[in-house]
């Protein structure tokens, strides 16, 4: 049954293509008096997919209590996109999901990832629709592991062929479309070894998707001055885009000023670009603000020695 079950998966972005006043009908007729109208009009938007949402929302505040209720039992599989014959063990999972529990989400997400590659699109429809990185750590903390350990063998490897970098640029999208919050972690050295290995068409994609991917972060809480220096971080380290990195570590320590980390951040963006003076007197800057911080003082001795391209030192604990 497996394979009939993926090729469902593959094909669901080609649900019927209903027109507006179908859907409109349709749900006018979810609460017909004739029990088979009702059901068929309900088959029919399961198979309308996304298009049928912005009626179903409005269907599922209905004072007809039958348009209400079917409505909503729609809703999760059309914001997804489900086909209309996906497993319906699952489908059935998948619409009680937003009211499960998050060791019921768990379960969820773990019976939808077992489908394969085809169902990536649905895991990370339902990770964003988790605002609590938390929470989502929780729910799909697990499903990343694996593709954790695959990015970090792959990075090892001491030549990388293309179909190594797309399998690399892959795994790394679909981490970061759950988690973004982990990509200035995660990417910076791979767009190193990227350009080390001769890559450099896939470390500039690779940066240009996390950049808008980060910018996104920072618009949707402008006030976050941790958002913000990821972004310059991600700046500095991929040598890429530096003035821009320098704007955004402006606007972190606006909203905190003389915060060790973010003067690092700051003094490793001047120092790619040439400005070694300016780099040391933010560096010694930060050591005044925190001089608990060992890392601080290895990054004033690789500073000293003047070569940018030499990796900043990892923190401690690391």
């Amino acid at each position: 049954m497996k394979p009939l079950i993926l090729s469902c998966l593959v094909v669901a972005a080609t649900s019927i293509a209903a027109t507006t006043n179908e859907i409109a009908t349709a749900i006018r007729d979810l609460g017909a008096t004739d029990h088979k109208v009702r059901e068929a009009a309900t088959r029919f938007l399961a198979t309308a997919g996304k298009s049928a949402v912005p009626a179903l929302e409005k269907a599922a505040q209905s004072s007809d209590p039958e348009i209400r209720l079917r409505a909503a039992a729609l809703l999760p599989a059309a914001r997804l996109g489900l086909p209309a014959d996906f497993p319906a063990e699952l489908r059935q999972a998948l619409t009680e999901y937003a009211q499960s529990t998050v060791s019921q989400k768990s379960a969820t997400v773990t019976r939808l990832a077992e489908l394969g590659r085809p169902a990536r699109t649905f895991v990370i429809e339902l990770a964003q629709s988790e605002p609590d990185l938390e929470t989502r750590l929780l729910i799909f903390g697990p499903l990343l592991e694996p593709v954790g350990a695959e990015l970090e063998r792959r990075l090892q490897q001491e030549k990388l062929d293309n179909d190594a970098v797309a399998r690399i640029s892959e795994g790394l999208e679909f981490t970061q479309a759950i988690i973004p919050e982990l990509s200035v972690e995660l990417v910076p050295r791979f767009i190193q070894r990227f350009d080390a290995v001769g890559h450099k068409k896939a470390a500039d994609e690779l940066f240009d998707r996390t950049y808008r991917q980060l910018e996104q972060l920072c618009r949707a809480a402008p006030q976050d001055a941790e958002r913000h220096n990821n972004l310059a971080w991600l700046c500095a380290t991929a040598r890429r885009r530096l003035d821009d990195g320098l704007k955004h570590i402006q606007k972190a320590l606006t909203e905190t000023p003389d915060f060790a980390p973010y003067l690092d951040t700051q003094a490793e963006l001047y120092f790619q670009k040439g400005d070694q003076k300016r780099a040391l007197e933010l560096i010694e800057k930060a050591i005044e603000r925190d001089p608990t911080m060992d890392y601080l003082r290895h990054q004033r001795d690789r500073i000293k020695k003047g070569d940018p391209s030499v990796p900043p030192p990892e923190p401690a604990g690391q």
